[in-house]
């Protein structure tokens, strides 16, 4: 080993201080986002994101450190489908059409009043 290597400084890998961040509840957190962004990208076929920060200030009153994380996750969304209303006389949005179902009403009263013929078959 050379002597420069001696003087490098050792990195802890940031995968095992993210496992210690809150207990481990921000790895589990993370963990779960990915989970349902990969379904939910699969699902609506868009992408999305998961945004990790952390963020490291000094504890005024040690040499410590303090740690604070925040997790947000953009969920692609999927295609909502798009439904048709008419407007009735009353400027109301409705379901069905509102000249047809006048149509009907002016039409059943011919309907009944049309006699009926017995063919005895």
């Amino acid at each position: 080993m050379s002597e420069t290597d001696k003087n490098e400084p050792i990195v802890r890998p940031f995968a095992a201080v993210l496992q210690e961040l809150d207990k481990g509840r921000v790895h589990t957190e993370l963990s779960e986002k990915l989970h349902e962004l990969i379904a939910a990208a699969q699902g609506t076929g868009k992408g999305g994101q998961i945004v990790f920060t952390v963020a490291v200030t000094p504890d005024p009153k040690t040499d410590m450190l303090r740690f604070a994380t925040k997790v947000a996750a953009k969920m692609p969304a999927a295609q909502r489908a798009e439904s048709l209303f008419f407007v009735d006389r009353d400027g109301n949005p409705t379901r069905q059409d509102p000249h047809q179902l006048a149509l009907m009403e002016e039409n059943a009263g011919r309907l009944s009043a049309v006699p009926q013929t017995g063919t005895g078959h």
